[in-house]
């Protein structure tokens, strides 16, 4: 006589579980876009109209060198010599009745001093262009949309939308589209100012 003996754990049986597979948390990316998302949600006059046509990866925001301490106490000690020279100087030039001697004392000591300050603010203006603090301050990304106007017509704009690093709402919003008719209109302007100041200097 024979027994079948039966395994739990068969391959062939089917093991449930009320546990829920815990969801992988969302990209920075996927995050913006969600924020920026709602963010429009709330300020579109028609968002149910509203065509998503593209959208930029993330950028992060780091702290300028220029705002850190170090750089703001290197820029203080520049401005304390700039005017430790400028002291120098006015003496080397209204020296008054000194000897010959004296006065190329004094002329050496001012250039000395304009020399390294000169050489503290290009280390300064160096380290404030290249040097990383890595402190990131937030996120921002570009989107492209279409959206009907106040007056019901679809128009194509162009956004960017800023976060902090919480990631949790836009902290500032720039109309790039905007911006662009800014930089064009100083570009113009510009432009405009040197035909006239050579107009001037042909008369």
């Amino acid at each position: 006589m024979s027994f079948g003996i039966g395994c739990k754990n068969a391959p062939n049986d089917q093991v449930t579980t009320n546990e829920e597979i815990p969801k992988p948390p969302k990209t920075i990316d996927e995050r913006m876009n969600e924020i920026s998302t709602e963010y429009l949600r709330s300020n579109l006059n028609d968002f149910a109209r509203y065509e998503s046509i593209g959208w930029s990866k993330v950028d992060t925001i780091y702290q300028d060198y220029k705002d850190t301490d170090a750089s703001k106490i290197a820029q203080g000690k520049a401005d304390s010599l700039r005017s430790v020279w400028s002291d120098a100087y006015h003496k080397y030039q209204y020296a008054g009745d000194v000897t010959e001697q004296e006065s190329k004392r004094l002329e050496k000591y001012s250039d000395s001093l304009f020399d390294i300050h000169e050489n503290m603010e290009k280390q300064i203006k160096y380290n404030n262009e290249h040097m990383k603090t890595g402190l990131i301050l937030g996120y921002r990304i570009d989107h492209k949309f279409r959206a009907p106007n106040r007056y019901g017509a679809m128009n194509v704009s162009r956004l960017r939308f800023f976060s902090d690093t919480s990631l949790t709402n836009v902290t500032n919003v720039i109309d790039l589209d905007n911006l662009d008719r800014q930089v064009q209109q100083t570009l113009n302007d510009m432009e405009n100012l040197t035909n006239d100041i050579r107009e001037f200097n042909r008369n």
